[in-house]
């Protein structure tokens, strides 16, 4: 009967070690997948700031750069700890692009000239 309780906790401490030794890979995998998201996540947040800026000085040229912040801030969603970040690169991006086509505008409105005036 003493054998039989020295026994037990020995079994308890090994099947302890077997669930403990199955949790880091997996974990690993869930670790680099969340890492990867809070990089595009960051990503998106500098594109979009980049696309704002670039948008008040090439206007429409600046419509791939706006449109990849919103591909990384869609991507950057899967981080949970970095979503807010994620949904600012994507409004930033937005932002970007609302601005493109409004400057586009307003510089072909003040530029347009009829040429009517001229005398060649």
């Amino acid at each position: 009967m003493a054998e039989e309780k020295k026994a037990e906790p020995k079994v308890q401490e090994v099947e302890a070690k077997v669930k403990t030794e199955n949790k880091p890979a997996s974990s690993s995998t869930s670790t680099t997948a969340n890492s990867s998201a809070d990089s595009m996540a960051m990503a998106s947040l500098v594109v979009g700031v980049l696309s704002i800026c670039g948008s008040f000085c090439a206007g429409l040229c600046c419509l791939p750069i706006a449109l990849v912040g919103i591909v990384l801030g869609i991507l950057g969603m899967k981080s949970e700890k970095n979503k807010t970040m994620a949904m600012v690169g994507i409004g930033l991006s937005v932002a970007g692009i609302v601005i493109a086509i409004i400057m586009t505008v307003v510089g072909s409105l003040v530029n347009y000239n009829d040429y009517s005036d001229w005398n060649y």
